[in-house]
Formats: structure tokens, sequence, C-alpha cells
């Protein structure tokens, strides 16, 4: 997940001024995430299964004073707890998704090679890989639904990169309502 959020943030403050409109970063980026989940997924095959979980607290709000007979739950302290799971079906997401990914990068550097805003692309596309790595990841809803999220504001972009024609203006906000009720 950190690689291609890495590319994303790198492509989108200097993307325009790198080589090649900084292409190779994002390709780089999704493709050591290839490699890194190149070996789960062998070992997921070799042995049958996999199963690893790193929690940390996220926030950790604290509750009211609890007086004599105050047990409302408004006055107990709650910790949100986000981290990342893997497990058979991970490793098998993990592996499908950044091998797809790779080659959805490469074959977009020949397909979008000139466009106006290159760079751009490139640092929605290594988002759009990022939430969906970290969609494939979470070990709970909140984040589940916090990637979920950003794949969606990515399908806004990506389907609306040509806003100049009304025809990707209306699926770009057509599509961003879909997944807002969707959502819901």
């Amino acid at each position: 997940v950190a690689l291609p959020l890495t590319a994303f943030v790198i492509q989108a403050l200097v993307g325009k001024k790198l080589p090649r409109q900084g292409d190779w970063v994002s390709v780089l980026a999704i493709l050591g995430s290839f490699v890194l989940a190149t070996p789960i997924f062998l070992k997921m095959l070799a042995t049958g299964n996999v199963s690893d979980a790193l929690q940390f607290n996220w926030m950790v709000m604290p509750g009211a004073e609890a007086g004599e007979g105050n047990t409302s739950l408004l006055n107990q302290a709650v910790t949100i707890t986000v981290g990342v799971l893997v497990n058979n079906l991970t490793a098998i997401m993990l592996f499908m998704v950044t091998l797809c990914a790779s080659l959805i990068h490469i074959f977009a550097t020949g397909y979008m090679h000139g466009e106006s805003r290159y760079h751009l692309f490139f640092a929605y596309i290594s988002l759009f890989s990022a939430g969906m790595l970290g969609l494939v990841v979470s070990d709970n809803l909140l984040t589940l639904f916090m990637c979920w999220e950003v794949m969606g504001l990515c399908s806004y972009l990506l389907i609306g990169f040509y806003y100049q024609k009304l025809s990707a203006n209306n699926a770009s906000l057509k599509a961003f309502m879909t997944t807002r009720v969707g959502d819901v």
C-alpha cells in the first residue's frame, strides 16, 4: 500500500518536472508492490495457509468521568484500532491486484503518452491502486470504507480525466453518484 501511495504523492507534487513526467515512478511502485506480494502468495501456495496481522490504536477518545451509577456508553473511552490482516484470501487478492495493476500501469504509459496532465493520470491511478490494496489488507470496516471512498474518488477523477468533454464530465458525475448510492 505504501509504495503506490508514495508514488501518488511524488506524481502529484513533482511528477510534471520528472523525466517522462514520472510515469516510471508509478510503474516501479506498483511493480514493487507486486514483488512484495508474490512471496506471500507463494507461501500460501506452498503451505496452504498464511496468517499474519498487525494492529495499532489509531485514536483513543477518553470518556467523561463515570460517577457512581453512571454507566452510560457516552461516558466510556473509545479506542479505534486499525491494522493489516493477511490471510489466504488476502494473499490471493494481493497477488492478483498487483499483477493486474502492474499490467495496467505499463499499458497506460503507451496509451496515455503525449496527453496533457499525463503526470496527473499516473497520480490518480497510483492513488487508486493504493486504495485497492488498502481495501484488500484492511482488518476492519472503518479502513475498508475509507479505502473504498478513495477508490470512488479516483474513479471519478479517472473517468472525468478528459473533463473538457461533456460526455466525460457526465460519466464521472454519474459514476460518483452511483458509488455514493452504493455506499449507503
